[in-house]
Parts: C-alpha cells; structure tokens; sequence
C-alpha cells in the first residue's frame, strides 16, 4: 500500500498561521501607534492606553477622515483619467482607428510610405543620396510604428472599470518604447529636432510628395499616440 505523505500540507498550513498571525499583530501596532500619534497631537500627551478610550478613538477617527477622502478622491481620479484615456485611444473614432485608416491607407502591404515611394513615377530622375537616405530612415521609422501600433492593439480591452491585465500594461508599456524609437529615428536637430527628418525631407526639392504627406501623418499619429502611452504607464 502506498502512503501519501500530508507533511507538505501541514508545514504549508503552519507557515500560512503564522504569517496570517504576523499580520494581525502587525496591523494592532500600527493601529495603537496611530491612536497614540493622534491623541499626543490633540492633547499632548502621549498614551498608548488612549485606543482603549472611545472618545479618543473617535477623534482620531475624524481626523484621519480627510486624508481618507482624499486617497479615495485620488484613486477615482486615476480610476477616471483612465477610463476617458481608454476611450480616446481604443474607442470607435479614437487614435487607434484612426492611426489603422491611415496605415490602410498602403493597401499592398500596409506601409503607406514604403508603397508611396514605390509607385513613384518610373521616367522620374534618380533621387540624391542625401534624399535617399532620408527615405530609408522614414521607411525605417515606418516599421517601428507598425510595431507600436500592433502592440496597442494587442493591449485593447474593454478597461471600463480602471483595470488592466498584466499582460495589457506589458504590451501598452513596449507600445511607448517603439514609439520612442520612433521619434528617435524622426529626429533631426537641424530641422526642429523632433520630427525633423520629416521636415528636411518635404523640403528637398526631388522628394516625393505623397511619400512627404504620409510621413507627416505618421509622425502626428506617432505624437499622440505617444502622449497617450505616457498617460496611460503614469495611470497603470
């Protein structure tokens, strides 16, 4: 006959008394302390024997009643702030529908900038390799925010109540990092800094325009959906 050894389960129960016993006697302390704290900011003095007095438990009741609100108050603002970000970025209408109208925009393959630069006019002149390597980073910087936005819709949920899974924190958090390559990528300090490779390359005078026009709608999608991300890890 085989026995089951219930050992495992009787230490598991043991460390759970204890820690539950850890707890209760942690939370009288704290309790007896903040009683005494409040009664010694009343009255002046300080004696623990005061959590045994109703009037004086009361008192401190009423006066940590404020600081409570205000806990609440911040946690429903959050709860709030959340809420209306969920339904700017992931509601009909909001930044990810509009962000995706734009990438479909690239019927082929989805990469409007990419497909733009190739359907450019065959009997047109070469373009320079200063144009050309501007090009590149914004075909570069292209893929980076296809990435992001898929991540972004990976993390769509319905978040009514102020809750998110951690899997939707992960992928809003890795959405603002692409982002940030993005904008790293977009950079130019000698055309305005951020977004200023779309800036110098609308001004070379042989790049392609619809080419130009799809990088300057990337990169408000990529500005706003940039804020958004940053509010929404600063409320997560």
């Amino acid at each position: 006959m085989q026995y089951v050894s219930f050992a495992p389960l009787r230490q598991s129960g043991s460390s759970l008394i204890r820690f539950l016993i850890t707890v209760v006697a942690l939370a009288v302390v704290i309790y007896v302390a903040w009683i005494t704290w409040s009664t010694f900011s009343r009255t002046g003095s300080a004696d623990p024997r005061a959590v045994f007095d109703q009037e004086q438990r009361q008192a401190a009741h009423d006066d940590a009643r404020p600081h409570f609100d205000r806990v609440l108050q911040l946690g429903t603002g959050a709860i709030t702030r959340l809420r209306q970000l969920n339904a700017d970025t992931f509601g009909p209408g909001g930044l990810i529908d509009q962000a995706s109208d734009w990438v479909r925009n690239g019927v082929e393959g989805n990469a409007p900038i990419q497909e733009a630069l190739n359907r450019r006019d065959e009997g047109s002149s070469a373009v320079s390799p200063e144009t050309a390597q501007l090009e590149a980073q914004l075909v570069r910087a292209e893929a980076t925010f296809q990435q992001a936005l898929a991540r972004y819709q990976q993390a769509e949920g319905d978040g009514d109540d102020g809750s998110w899974s951690p899997e939707q924190r992960e992928h809003v958090l890795a959405a603002a990092g692409e982002l940030s390559q993005v904008h790293d990528l977009l950079y130019d300090a000698d055309h305005g800094g951020a977004f200023g490779v779309v800036a110098a390359y609308r001004a070379r005078p042989d790049h392609h325009r619809p080419a130009g026009d799809h990088a300057a709608a990337m990169a408000e999608h990529t500005r706003q959906l940039s804020a958004a991300a940053q509010a929404m890890a600063e409320n997560l």
